[in-house]
């Protein structure tokens, strides 16, 4: 494909996210405390998450915004990619029951199928470009003597924020490649993406909730978004299909739809799995 994944190898990055969570709960222990990566532990306060941010380059080019800072069709098929797929996506990044605790509406959690510049309940959002932003990498990396390389090139991602610590990485960044190369073979992605892009505050404005598509509400329902989109992922022999099959089960599995349903007006259940689920991942 002519679309690279930046900023690194996706299974080393993978790699760096266990590694990093393996060394804090080692850090902590030897400190009598504990730390804990579960997407949700007190109910209305807003939970752990863990976003990734995407980049994609041409030639060594960021092929996500132009020389005007504006977004490239590319990067609205990695949208619309990402936007198809979001509730399939679940299953690699949202992986307990505690996950769709945390997924709940006004809680800056994405909970409906979006993108937005500003909206911290969008599920995909563009930060901050780093384009002609004079030194910044280099003030960023002062130790590194390349860095001054990078001062010509965007630094723009795409945000993805539905994810959490209960997440199988490498699943989950294989997922999300999947889901950008799905959006370049999509006809249909870029339309998709300019009709679920929000303005402002989501839950400011009822009419913009309304048309949008809601993410899966339990681990049941993430598993049957997997299946429902399974070729996205086998294709290229990316996910083998027994994988797939064996993470639908998996999900399955926890049968939650009834008890998510109880734990959202219940806040001694909801503790209660918050704790069955500490260590999540």
């Amino acid at each position: 494909h002519e679309i690279e994944f930046l900023p690194e190898p996706l299974a080393v990055a993978a790699d760096h996210v266990v590694l990093a969570k393996w060394l804090l709960r080692n850090l902590s222990s030897r400190a009598g405390v504990a730390v804990t990566f579960a997407p949700k532990l007190v109910t209305g306060h807003a939970g752990n998450g863990m976003h990734f941010h995407l980049g994609l380059s041409r030639d060594g080019q960021n092929a996500l915004s132009n020389k005007d800072d504006k977004l490239t069709d590319s990067a609205l098929k990695a949208i619309g990619g990402l936007l198809t797929l979001a509730p399939a996506l679940t299953a690699f990044g949202n992986k307990n029951p505690a996950s769709y605790l945390r997924l709940v509406p006004r809680q800056e959690a994405p909970t409906y199928i979006c993108w937005g510049e500003t909206n911290r309940s969008a599920l995909v959002r563009i930060p901050l470009s780093w384009f002609g932003v004079s030194g910044m990498v280099a003030r960023a990396n002062p130790r590194d003597p390349d860095a001054r390389k990078w001062e010509s090139v965007s630094m723009q991602t795409l945000e993805w924020r539905a994810s959490d610590g209960s997440a199988d990485v490498h699943q989950l960044v294989a997922g999300l490649a999947s889901a950008i190369l799905h959006g370049h073979s999509d006809a249909a992605a870029v339309a998709r993406a300019k009709n679920l892009h929000i303005e402002g505050n989501l839950f400011d404005d009822d009419a913009q909730v309304d048309r949008l598509d809601r993410m899966p509400g339990s681990c049941a329902e993430s598993a049957e978004a997997l299946l429902a989109h399974r070729n996205a992922f086998e294709r290229d022999g990316v996910f083998p299909p027994a994988l797939i099959d064996g993470i639908a089960r998996e999900l399955a599995a926890f049968d939650d739809r009834e008890l998510l349903a109880k734990a959202r007006g219940d806040a001694e259940l909801s503790a209660k799995l918050a704790e069955e689920y500490f260590h999540c991942g």
